[in-house]
């Protein structure tokens, strides 16, 4: 037994299912509903439940490719905005049970956790405040309807075994026009007594956070700490969401969810722009790389089979993770450092690479600069750096570098970062190198380092990639645009491929531009690029109408109007099939509704699909 006194806790500290939780690492998300069978992302609450009817749902299907492809749980959108139940619910007759689906005896939930079970995976539940269909929406009758809700597909599916419940800021207008004041406190109780080994999921926690965007990118500097008294769900500050703070007084982690296509729900038009295997790479990194978890979006398609372009790549990213992570260099090899607390082996620099979790290696109270070297005991090729604290003693380590020793005996710097929490992943250039050193530059209390290691991700190979060239094609015309810029920037600008955008004078809504094609085309839908960057993502446009003719001045038939949901937290391309392909030179678009509380519309790009 160790006669030094091992460092007290800094700082907020996991819970025991917050460590639990973290570490799953990865799982999904199962976005299915209505709104697969309509094509849209937010229902509106009146789509009749006889258009739900997969004809091959098979949740084995889904649950088996999870589990062979890595992922430890899997989160259902039980009931999404539109209200329609994937369960057949005792409190509403919007769900399942009046579905021709299984002659209406079906249960998605259910038939998904008898799945879950099968394969291992855990089993998180995903249940919308926001009910667009419910009559009762904004009254106190639909806060103990909700809470009805809640206790029946807790009870029924799971309890003790779930291990989350996802909540989601959406808050807006029900059928009667109003808007609903959420009981928090009275779900997340129910929560507790019915599920109580579950993390709850929103801007606030109380639990886990949002990571703040919805593309899959955890801040470079993420702090699991922040305060939640300035949070509610709907309501937070994005930036600090994605970066959290350095003295927040709460331990709330961020999760990391993404789609693996553009939409949350599947779109068959969306087959062809599945990530890429590079793309998933830059996610993992960013995510389960900076102390986060992934909740990677696997969203079925009509038959309730997640796609085979789906399945391909996450068979890719399984393959690419096993190659790079299969050999750790750096296991049990010897370790030096500058400073180990008391001198005593219990807090020794070889518990870096023992192994073992319940080991750190810990520095004296009054240094929190120091560092360690690994020899790995001959030349490795090394390109990726894992790296984790003891977080039951909370986050302390703010600056880092890691360094490798060259042909000459030399130290030089192979990489420098912030934060390293419960799990810092880093992709490095590739050395070849027989010692590496962790210098802890700046820290908060004395590091308690739990792990390092050092492994080696072979090269990806990616297939190139095609640049279309549209202005060598289509002769494109900006002949009318409501813009603050000058003619030629908005004609240059609203429908190419540059980084620069389209802005609208900043005046009421709404805004339009006018384009002539130069010849007449077969028109079978347009896209939509909004604005990715802070700075003019209050430009993206919520409502739409689109229309076509075939004279400069007479460009008035409409053939498209809608609204592209949830666009502020996905800003990706919103394309829109028209529901008749027309013939036509000219097209107007015309930006109706802001999605956020501003004057001017943004578009980073606008295509035509033809």
């Amino acid at each position: 037994m160790s006669k030094v006194q091992a460092p007290k806790p800094f700082g907020p500290c996991p819970t025991s299912r917050q460590l639990t939780w973290q570490r799953m690492g990865m799982y999904s998300f199962i976005h299915f509903t209505v709104n697969t069978f309509t094509g849209r992302e937010w229902g509106d609450g009146t789509e009749s439940p006889e258009i739900f009817n997969p004809s091959e749902l098979d949740c084995d299907q889904w649950c088996s490719l999870l589990s062979e492809t890595g992922f430890k749980g899997v989160i259902i959108t039980a009931k999404h905005h539109d209200g329609f139940c994937l369960w057949p619910s005792q409190y509403t007759t919007h769900s399942v049970a009046s579905s021709p689906w299984r002659n209406g005896q079906g249960d998605v939930v259910g038939e998904l956790a008898k799945s879950a079970r099968k394969y291992g995976l855990k089993l998180g539940i995903y249940l919308s405040p926001w009910d667009r269909h419910e009559p009762c929406y904004g009254s106190d009758a639909y806060n103990e309807h909700f809470k009805n809700q809640l206790r029946e597909v807790l009870t029924n599916y799971g309890g003790d075994e779930i291990f989350e419940v996802w909540f989601d800021g959406a808050c807006a207008e029900g059928p009667n026009g109003r808007r609903q004041i959420y009981a928090w406190d009275d779900y997340i109780a129910i929560i507790r007594e019915l599920a109580p080994h579950a993390v709850i999921f929103s801007d606030a926690g109380p639990d886990i956070r949002w990571v703040g965007n919805e593309h899959g990118e955890a801040g470079a500097t993420c702090w699991s700490k922040i305060n939640r008294r300035d949070f509610a769900p709907g309501h937070a500050d994005t930036a600090i969401l994605n970066a959290g703070l350095i003295n927040g007084m709460d331990w709330l982690p961020p999760e990391v969810d993404v789609s693996i296509r553009p939409g949350w729900f599947n779109h068959p038009h969306e087959d062809d722009q599945v990530h890429s295997l590079e793309r998933l790479l830059d996610i993992w990194y960013h995510s389960v790389g900076r102390s986060a978890c992934l909740n990677l979006n696997l969203p079925p398609d009509t038959r309730g089979l997640i796609h085979e372009k789906d399945a391909i790549r996450l068979r890719e990213l399984k393959l690419v993770l096993d190659r790079t992570f299969a050999v750790d260099f750096a296991v049990r090899c010897s370790a030096t450092a500058s400073n180990s607390r008391g001198n005593d082996a219990a807090f020794s620099p070889s518990n870096l690479t023992d192994g073992n979790s319940a080991t750190y290696w810990a520095t004296d109270d009054d240094v929190f600069a120091a560092e360690a070297i690994v020899e790995l005991g001959e030349l490795q090729k090394v390109n990726v750096i894992s790296l984790k604290e003891h977080t039951e003693l909370g986050q302390r380590v703010a600056t880092f570098d890691i360094e490798w020793r060259d042909a000459e005996g030399q130290w030089q710097r192979l990489d420098s970062a912030t934060t390293i929490s419960f799990s810092r992943i880093l992709r490095t250039p590739t050395v070849v190198t027989d010692a590496l050193k962790l210098k802890i530059t700046d820290a908060l209390a004395c590091p308690c380092i739990e792990q390092f290691s050092a492994h080696y991700q072979p090269p990806v190979l990616v297939a190139p990639k095609i640049i279309h060239d549209r202005q060598g094609k289509i002769d494109w015309k900006v002949i009318a645009a409501d813009s603050e810029l000058d003619e030629r920037h908005a004609k240059e600008n609203a429908i190419s491929e540059k980084d620069d955008l389209w802005i609208s004078a900043d005046t009421p809504y709404p805004h339009e531009l006018v384009v002539d094609m130069g010849t007449s085309w077969t028109i079978e839908g347009f896209v939509y690029t909004p604005p990715e960057d802070r700075e003019h993502s209050f430009g993206a446009v919520s409502h739409y109408r689109f229309f076509v003719g075939n004279s400069a001045d007479q460009v008035n038939q409409l053939v498209a109007e809608g609204s592209f949901d949830n666009i502020i937290n996905n800003p990706l391309p919103q394309t829109i099939r028209l529901d008749v392909p027309v013939l036509a030179r000219y097209f107007r678009f015309v930006a109706v509704e802001s999605a956020q509380s501003t004057r001017f519309a943004c578009v980073k790009s606008l295509d035509v699909m033809a």
